[in-house]
């Protein structure tokens, strides 16, 4: 049951899910804003300017990149050395910077959505104060590229204990992954494994995540209630994309609750029962792999999310196909 979990199952998951990824990738780098046009009051030239990118298609964009790279980090982690059936000595070597690396984007996804959420409470509950901090800053995009980054370079420096948690050693000539006396620290499991996820990728930033949810919630039905003074047409405009901006936020929400809370319940149940009946226990393995894999599904369900809330990426994606079909047409 675990070879199969971990094996193909998973792989088949990482896969699509990597595909699906970059292929949101993609679309939300076409996703743009209607083009501007300018005329000059003098002469007939016509000068075409694109604004940038949406905020939020940035915020979709830094995390499907972590997504994906939580997902190649699953395959390193999981589907590698259930496939080559330990196999692949060399790889071995490499599997506690996975490890390492996996929580760090699994951390950096996180506060990625709290600040995303964030942003969507300053444009929709205080405009005019973001309104101005864009006018001050000469490149908002720039900004927004910096905090992102920023967030997951804190992500990498936070998850560095986890790379001291593994240790490769070699035994009757074969290596293998072995923990290390760190985990056999209480002060560490209940500092840092325990107290720490609580406040830094799972309790706490739902929490957050909650607060600033009901705030948006309450702006956009507040905001609702006063355009009953516009027309017919632009009140339903105005209502069908706050919803769409609400349902999102809401799916990503969900999934990143769903998918963050397990690990640290398993780390709590590992303290719990002692770390020697966590590992050799078949049903605890079989739980942790299977919340494994709701963390790759989670990951792998980023195309999907956007696709039936978002209105402007459906509208890219069928722009898209059309022109892709008219120009294998006109190709002889």
């Amino acid at each position: 049951m675990s070879s199969v979990l971990n094996g193909p199952i998973t792989a088949i998951v990482v896969v699509i899910g990597v595909l699906l990824n970059f292929f949101t990738i993609f679309t939300l780098l076409r996703t743009r804003r209607h083009p501007r046009v300018r005329r000059r009051s003098e002469g007939t030239s016509v000068t075409p300017r694109c604004s940038p990118h949406p905020v939020i298609h940035i915020y979709f964009f830094w995390i499907a990149c972590t997504d994906s790279a939580l997902l190649i980090s699953a395959l390193l982690m999981y589907c590698l050395p259930a496939l080559l059936d330990k196999s692949f000595d060399a790889y071995v070597r490499f599997f506690p910077t996975c490890y390492m690396l996996s929580n760090a984007t699994l951390t950096a996804s996180v506060w990625l959505m709290c600040a995303m959420m964030y942003d969507r409470y300053e444009a929709l509950c205080r405009p005019l104060r973001q309104h101005l901090s864009y006018c001050a800053t000469t490149n908002p995009t720039r900004r927004i590229h910096i905090i992102c980054a920023t967030i997951l370079l804190l992500g990498l420096i936070y998850t560095l204990p986890r790379l001291f948690e593994l240790t490769v050693v070699s035994v009757n000539n074969t290596l293998r992954v072995e923990q290390t006396s760190l985990v056999r620290n209480r002060l560490y499991m209940i500092g840092y494994r325990i107290v720490g996820a609580l406040f830094f990728y799972s309790l706490l930033p739902y929490v957050i995540l909650s607060f600033i949810t009901a705030r948006v919630s309450y702006a956009l039905h507040h905001a609702s209630c006063k355009r009953t003074t516009i027309s017919k047409y632009s009140h339903r405009t105005l209502q069908h994309r706050s919803s769409d901006s609400e349902r999102i936020l809401m799916a990503i929400m969900t999934k990143f609750l769903i998918s963050r809370l397990l690990p640290t319940a398993l780390d709590i149940t590992e303290h719990i029962i002692g770390q020697e009946d966590f590992l050799f226990s078949a049903t605890i393995t079989i739980i942790v792999d299977i919340c494994d894999l709701i963390v790759v599904l989670a990951s792998a369900s980023n195309f999907f999310i956007y696709c039936i809330f978002s209105r402007s990426f459906r509208c890219t994606l069928n722009s898209q196909f059309s022109f892709n079909y008219s120009s294998s047409k006109t190709i002889p």
